[in-house]
């Protein structure tokens, strides 16, 4: 069965069941196969959602050469040249990873 159908035939239980306790089990799975559809939608598995998020999630360098002006990405651990002011990078330049300069 689909993720769809599932949908659907969560919606034909709820209609069916006006007072059955199942009825409100059914509106929970409904709504929780209705955020699975939208992860679906998007093509992408589930390890690829959760390494997006990690990499969303912003993290300080590593390290930080101000006499060079390098500093080093928390994820993969390149070296980034920053000619301009750090603040500048929100994100490195190799990986993607958001990229945190405040305390």
């Amino acid at each position: 069965m689909e993720v769809k159908e599932a949908i659907e035939h969560c919606d034909e239980i709820i209609k069916k069941m006006d007072n059955c306790d199942c009825r409100k089990e059914h509106e929970e799975l409904k709504e929780f196969l209705e955020e699975l559809q939208e992860y679906e939608d998007t093509g992408l598995t589930p390890e690829q959602i959760r390494e997006l998020k990690e990499r969303d999630t912003a993290k300080a360098p590593i390290d930080i050469e101000d006499n060079y002006g390098f500093f080093v990405c928390p994820s993969c651990g390149n070296s980034i040249y920053a000619s301009d002011d750090f603040e500048s990078h929100k994100f490195c330049l190799n990986c993607g990873q958001r990229i945190r300069w405040e305390e």
